[in-house]
């Protein structure tokens, strides 16, 4: 890892040889320089579909504290990151054992400056996911049926058409704001992404 100052100056190069396999997101605290990196554990006990998720907190010289680990995620990577007046908030896909295979969720952590995890809750199987302006979350899915504590699942490509796509919108404190059905059965085979547009609303990309 590289940091140059603003006139593309090296500042530091860094290796880091143990805890944390790649960097699939990264926040600098505007207070001290230091950063926080998500990203796969380098001990990686994951399947096919998961891998293990740490977050590494470096001083603003590069130097990094101990992983903390957050869980087995999606290997596709998608972690959200921003900062809140008492630390770091995160979202990322995770795995959900309540829901069926594979199971996939959204997990909202909150993170206190030294990395330790405070607090969060989960969106099972959440397929995609986006932070809004006020902190909130807008999330898309399809349900998953009773029996289960959560409103979506995975959605797979495949001959047979999914019905039920469900967008859920939550304000900074996690309370359900409106939960809304998306096009017609049968329209969209999967959603690739979710995301708040400049007007206020949203947009969303999927498959046919």
């Amino acid at each position: 890892m590289v940091k140059y100052s603003s006139d593309g100056e090296l500042v530091w190069q860094r290796s880091y040889d143990a805890g944390i396999a790649a960097v699939w997101s990264a926040l600098e605290d505007q207070g001290d320089g230091s950063l926080l990196l998500a990203g796969p554990s380098d001990e990686n006990s994951g399947t096919d579909f998961t891998m293990d998720l740490v977050m590494l907190r470096t001083d603003r010289d590069g130097a990094a504290a101990t992983p903390v680990s957050l869980g087995q995620v999606e290997n596709r990577g998608v972690v959200r990151m921003r900062a809140l007046p008492d630390g770091t908030g995160v979202l990322y896909s995770t795995k959900n054992s309540a829901v069926p295979h594979p199971g996939f969720g959204v997990t909202s952590a909150i993170l206190d400056p030294a990395g330790r995890v405070m607090g969060g809750r989960n969106l099972n199987a959440s397929r995609v996911f986006d932070v809004t302006s006020d902190g909130g979350i807008v999330s898309v899915g399809v349900p998953v049926g009773e029996g289960v504590n959560g409103y979506d699942s995975e959605i797979f490509l495949g001959p047979h058409p999914y019905t039920g796509l469900r967008a859920l919108r939550f304000d900074a404190g996690g309370n359900l704001v409106w939960n809304r059905p998306l096009f017609s059965p049968g329209t969209l085979h999967e959603v690739k992404r979710v995301i708040q547009t400049s007007d206020g609303g949203y947009a969303v990309l999927g498959t046919t």
